[in-house]
């Protein structure tokens, strides 16, 4: 396939390119670890310097 760039491609001719169609297929979702979930912490708040309040 030739590409024309005064001519660019939409989504659905890209993805007919080879470059997404060449193995290794993605890796199923339910395959990939899971991440962590994050707990809350006391000391997770942003502090000002020098006790300065905001107004």
């Amino acid at each position: 396939m030739q590409l024309d760039p005064k001519r660019p491609l939409n989504a659905s001719e890209t993805l007919q390119l080879k470059y997404f169609s060449y193995p290794p297929a993605p890796y199923p979702s339910e395959r990939l670890p899971k991440s962590k979930e994050i707990q809350p912490t006391v000391n997770n708040k942003r502090k000002l310097g020098n006790d300065e309040k905001v107004t």
